[in-house]
Parts: C-alpha cells; structure tokens; sequence
C-alpha cells in the first residue's frame, strides 16, 4: 500500500483537508520554521519538509499522484504511464519493483541479466553511452525547495461609533495592538494606528474591510486583509429601519384636534412639518427623502405623533375641557 500520509502529517492534517486548511496550516508553520526568524537547530530541515508538503498537496495533480501513489510519485520525473507499465513487468514477483534489487521486488537485471540497474540497446529507452537507469526513468530527486508566496491571515475586530456617524458616514482614528512574527519564530506585539473611514448609512453588524491591514503574507506574498464589525450606540432622539429613520414627536392636544404645525428633529436639523387635523396619537407622518442617505439609495423620516395635555390645567383650560365634554354628550 503507498505510503500517502506523511505530507499531510508534516503540516499536522489528515488526507481530507481541504485546499484552505492546506494553505493555513503552512502559513502558520512556515512563519515559525522560515530560517530569517527561526535559528533553532533543525528548524531549516524542518521548513524544507513544510515546503514540501505544500508544494505537493496545494497543486491538484500532484495532491492526486500523491494520494494514489505516495511516495515514490514526489520524484519530480515520476510517469504515472510509464511506472504503471513498469509494474505490469513485476506481476510474477510481488506486483512492485525496488530501486536496490535486492529481493524485495522486481530487478531489470532479472529480465535483461547483467549487473547493476541500467542496460543497453532496448526498445529506444537508452540514454547516456546506450544505458538506462532509474534516473533516466524517474529523474534525480532535486535537494531545493521552492518558496511560494501565500497571503497573510486577515485580522478581525470591532468599531464603535455614534448612530449620527453611522447615518451621515465620517472619519475615526483608531490605535490599537497586533501581533506579528518576530526572531526564533516568535510573536512580537506592536500598536497600529489607522484612520477608517466609515461609509454613510452602514448597519449594526456590518464589516468594514481595510487591505493590507492584516498579517503579513509568506514568502512576498500580500497581507491578509483586517475586517472591523461595526457597532452602533443607540440614539436619544432617533431609531432607525434599514434607510428610514423614525423620531417621536409630541403634538399638544388642541393642535391635534384643530391641525397646525410643529417641529420636526431630522439628521440635517429642524424642520417644520404640517399636522391634519383630528390626528391621532401613534400615527405616523411621513418626510420624504429625510432618511439616511446611502450609495443604495436615501429613505425617509416617519414623525411618530404622541398627543400631550397640559399638566396641570389652568381653571381657564378646565373650564374650556368641561364645556367639550358637555358637548359630546
């Protein structure tokens, strides 16, 4: 059975890892075995397996030679035809052939007689002075490594800002600490300051991306990018759905019987809005456009009428409410 788990164990995961859990673990451990930051003993050999492992599993038809034929498929040379037509010699031994001939499976010096594992003169597969070798057949195994770049890990936070800021967008400066790789492998904190601009009519919960803000990438790659989840402090006068926003206003009863008009906080200040006659109270009166204001679209204002009585009465206003009374009967 091939051998087909070792790469996947070198960067700590089994054979059903997916293309993504591939790159994070190498990410991780190429960061703290890289020989710029890791001077430890044996930390370079190790980096070399890491590199290695990604090398092969990152790419879909090496991960596929692997995973069929393990180990002897890493032979940058390795013919899937040409070593399955190979082992087809080796079905009256154990189905397998060995570098070594040395019993444990099939020689070409059993099939073609003289010593050593190259011959002469067969079919067109000479190479070099008419021989042919392993080498010829598998390639030599090459001693580099090569350094792919692979980008750095996001980093996630959160923001806090004013509901008139989350309406009306703005600006924040923010200072805050990351970790980032150091000598020996180590993590080093740091501050960061940024300037963030927040755009006009984001939501509670958003993210806000900023690129190239994340953990630096391997290898030359880019920076991870950082997200900022948006929190939104709730507002004394105003609440919102989606891009209309709603304020509360209280309307003296002898206005809401006989109509007139009353002002209106918005975003952009107060305005003066006309009040019907007989409205009653929780009814909504509506400012067109006076809503938060995005790139997908503008939404309204609803003033949200809550009818007030003059606390406490003047005999004068008793004796006028008295008379109404009288009247309705």
């Amino acid at each position: 059975m091939a051998d087909n788990t070792r790469l996947y164990s070198i960067l700590g995961l089994t054979p059903d890892a997916d293309d993504k859990a591939i790159k994070k673990a190498y990410r991780k451990l190429a960061m703290k075995y890289h020989p710029d930051v890791n001077k430890d003993a044996g930390a370079e050999d190790k980096f070399k397996e890491i590199n290695l492992a990604h090398e092969t599993l990152s790419n879909p038809e090496r991960r596929a030679l692997y995973d069929k034929y393990g180990e002897i498929s890493l032979d940058p040379n390795f013919n899937e035809d040409m070593y399955n037509a190979q082992r087809g010699f080796g079905g009256f031994g154990n189905g397998g052939f060995s570098y070594s001939g040395d019993g444990a499976g099939f020689d070409f010096s059993d099939l073609f007689g003289g010593g050593g594992s190259s011959f002469g003169g067969f079919g067109g597969f000479g190479g070099g002075q008419g021989g042919f070798s392993f080498e010829d057949l598998f390639g030599r195994q090459s001693s580099q490594s090569h350094e792919y770049p692979a980008k750095g890990e996001d980093r996630h936070g959160s923001i806090t800002i004013d509901f008139m800021e989350a309406a009306k967008g703005g600006t924040e400066t923010l200072t805050f600490n990351v970790t980032e790789p150091g000598p020996n492998g180590t993590r080093v904190s740091k501050p960061l300051t940024l300037e963030v601009k927040i755009p006009a009519g984001i939501r509670e919960g958003q993210k806000i991306r900023i690129p190239g803000k994340g953990e630096p990438g391997v290898f030359g790659g880019p920076a991870g990018d950082l997200y900022l989840e948006v929190n939104i402090k709730p507002d004394q006068t105003f609440t919102r759905d989606n891009l209309d926003i709603i304020v509360e206003v209280s309307v003296d009863c002898v206005t809401a019987a006989l109509g007139g008009t009353i002002d209106v906080p918005t975003l952009d200040g107060t305005v003066e809005m006309k009040v019907p006659a007989g409205i009653q109270s929780g009814q909504r009166l509506r400012l067109k456009g006076k809503g938060i204001a995005s790139s997908k679209g503008t939404g309204d204002e609803y003033a949200k009428i809550r009818i007030t009585v003059p606390k406490p009465l003047t005999d004068e206003q008793r004796e006028l409410f008295e008379k109404l009374r009288d009247l309705q009967k």
